[in-house]
Formats: C-alpha cells, sequence, structure tokens
C-alpha cells in the first residue's frame, strides 16, 4: 500500500465523502488527531484526484 496523503483531524468529513466514492482497497490510520490513508500503488493518482490533492 501507498500513502496518499496525511490529513489533519478537521479535515475528515472531506476525506470519508472523498473515500466513499472510492471503488478502491484502501486503509486508514489514525494517530494523535491526525490521519492517513494509503491506496494501492495503482489507485494512488486516482484517490489523489478525488481528494483534490496535486499529482506531482
Amino acid at each position: 500500500m501507498h500513502k496518499v496523503a496525511d490529513f489533519q483531524f478537521n479535515e475528515h468529513h472531506k476525506v470519508v465523502s472523498a473515500i466513499k466514492q472510492m471503488p478502491y482497497q484502501l486503509e486508514f490510520y489514525v494517530y494523535q488527531g491526525k490521519f492517513t490513508l494509503y491506496v494501492l500503488p495503482e489507485d494512488i493518482e486516482a484517490a489523489k484526484v478525488l481528494l483534490g490533492i496535486p499529482i506531482q
């Protein structure tokens, strides 16, 4: 699994609504008020697009 991004906990509504649209296998970790989203390598660009994260 590859890391998509770290988010602050106050962004969780945006992220949860985007995750509901993702037909991917994903993992989600919460730690000390932040959470991190991981997806399979082939899904990372699509996940970033849904979340509005620039693709580098």
